[in-house]
């Protein structure tokens, strides 16, 4: 007697802000009763309902899909539902790449229930590409239309952001007009005085931290969880935060929108375009400037860009690679064209990017010359690959001996980490089991059953995800022969090098921390710590 496979499905339900939310037959609620009932009335087991409320169908990067996608990788089901094919999307490629392609080979059963779709029965299949076209003309259509409705808005100057800019509220009788906020317009006329002044941007915004203002993040609600906002940060202006408001035409009464369009209805990607090709709309709003002073600090703004006069542009070959010891973020590159100097490098220093956004409440400068830090890895990188080939046993003895004291440290720690996640995930997986268990029996409410069985899949994926890291580094950790033989090959072929180059410094520095200079015996020094692949720093 054969025996009759059991399906175990997954309920895809997905609704689009385009839809609309008052077709009460495309509502997330309706579509879930019509696929539980249709389930139900098959004998289908219901593992989970996958639920992406406001996403579009041409974009397959949705949350819940993805996790669907997840689960049956894991083999957790082996069949989705959906209302129809539109609910599993509308780009008719991907659709029947995931119906004809991707569910066949992992042997999932897919049914379309209003479209009469189920894989099962090939017979009804042959009509399924055509529906997906017609499915994706339908958003093409949809998406010209919406699109055009809203550049036709921008054009008369109805406000149509999400949240209203820095400086401005949405007004209570009318959202898609704006009308200034009495609490922070102080702010937007200080920024433009102090501009009017003559101070740059980033001097502004060392000024603004030194009032303690409150950036512009922090007057949204709920901006300690939106932002991770606290009291040391919610003061953190950047130069990029004051360079906005001084260039946004929306201060002076204007609008200027559609700045970053989308690719395509398929392609949610943002492009860059000209400024001739955005959609400008004047005298919009009451602005908090005048439209003379905002001229006025355009001028002063343009005037403020570096001009290189000389076409002279530094190379950063150490891009990726100098770090501040203190925060963690990289030392970045300033040239100053003013200073009397021969060679272009001479023109440039580094310093931390979080002293140079937030000012010295956030970090110190490490500020070095592009030249000094240059000399001391150019010889740095000579001393050791002189050793490397005038004393090579001596070398490798103190090499070998500093990796397999700081790896063997490093594997018995990882080991312990690792037996603990791999405890842990078993426990995890008992508990999964019984769980089913109790489903099956029918000790559990199917409701209780899918917030249970959520709440271990997430752990367990992340514990499996953790695992796996831990497998790498501990493997990494004890491949102790080849790291210092790898080591040993690469500063070798440098020894004699007389100059040095992003190819040189990718291909044998992990990273450098320079620490800030401090006065010894009168003298003033600066610590350079440079960390080698695949060994690390070297005393």
């Amino acid at each position: 007697m054969s025996r009759t496979k059991k399906y175990v499905a997954g309920l895809y339900c997905r609704l689009s802000k385009d839809d609309g939310n008052s077709v009460e037959s495309m509502s997330i609620w309706s579509q879930k009763v019509m696929l539980k009932q249709f389930a139900e009335s098959n004998s289908i087991a219901i593992y989970d309902y996958y639920v992406d409320d406001g996403y579009s169908g041409t974009n397959f990067e949705r949350p819940s899909f993805k996790k669907m996608i997840t689960d049956i990788e894991n083999g957790k089901i082996n069949c989705v539902i959906t209302k129809d094919l539109s609910r599993l999307g509308r780009n008719y490629l991907q659709s029947g790449a995931y119906i004809e392609m991707y569910f066949p080979q992992k042997n999932i059963r897919y049914i379309a229930v209003t479209d009469g779709i189920d894989t099962l029965n090939s017979n009804q299949n042959d009509i399924m590409p055509f529906k997906n076209i017609l499915n994706e003309m339908y958003a093409k259509d949809t998406s010209k239309k919406v699109k055009s409705a809203i550049q036709s808005r921008m054009r008369e100057g109805t406000y149509i952001g999400s949240k209203a800019p820095f400086g401005y509220l949405k007004d209570p009788n009318n959202k898609r007009r704006l009308i200034i906020d009495e609490k922070t317009k102080p702010i937007i006329e200080l920024i433009y005085k102090l501009c009017l002044e003559g101070k740059g941007t980033q001097l502004i915004s060392q000024e603004l931290m030194k009032r303690k203002i409150p950036r512009p993040s922090a007057f949204v609600e709920n901006a300690e969880k939106l932002y991770g906002l606290t009291e040391e940060n919610k003061y953190q202006w950047s130069h990029r935060m004051v360079l906005n408001v001084l260039r946004d035409p929306v201060y002076c009464g204007n609008m200027a929108r559609n700045k970053r369009p989308t690719l395509s209805f398929k392609n949610s990607k943002r492009m860059y375009i000209p400024k001739s090709d955005y959609i400008y709309a004047r005298n919009t709003h009451e602005g908090i400037v005048s439209e003379e002073i905002w001229e006025q600090v355009q001028t002063m703004v343009d005037k403020r860009k570096c001009n290189n006069k000389k076409g002279l542009y530094y190379d950063n070959i150490f891009q990726g690679l100098v770090r501040c010891p203190k925060c963690g973020y990289a030392l970045t590159p300033k040239t100053d064209y003013r200073l009397k100097k021969k060679e272009l490098i001479d023109f440039v220093h580094f310093s931390c990017s979080t002293y140079k956004k937030y000012g010295v409440s956030a970090c110190s400068s490490h500020r070095i010359e592009a030249r000094d830090l240059y000399n001391i890895v150019l010889e740095d990188i000579q001393y050791h690959g002189s050793m490397a080939l005038s004393d090579k046993e001596d070398f490798v003895e103190k090499i070998i001996e500093k990796i397999e004291v700081e790896k063997i440290d490093e594997g018995k720690e990882l080991s312990n980490k690792l037996e603990l996640k791999k405890n842990q995930l078993a426990e995890l997986d008992r508990s999964y089991e019984q769980l089913y268990e109790d489903r099956l029996e029918g000790n559990i409410t199917e409701r209780n059953f899918n917030l249970m069985n959520v709440s271990i899949s997430k752990k367990q994926d992340k514990l499996i995800e953790e695992i796996k890291v831990l497998e790498g580094d501990i493997e990494v950790s004890f491949e102790t022969e080849d790291n210092y033989k790898k080591f040993m090959n690469n500063i070798s072929k440098y020894a004699k090098i007389k100059s040095l180059n992003r190819y040189i410094l990718n291909q044998i520095i992990d990273k450098i921390y320079v620490y800030d200079k401090e006065e010894i015996d009168g003298q003033i020094s600066q610590k350079v710590e440079i960390h080698y692949k695949f060994i690390g720093k070297l005393n």
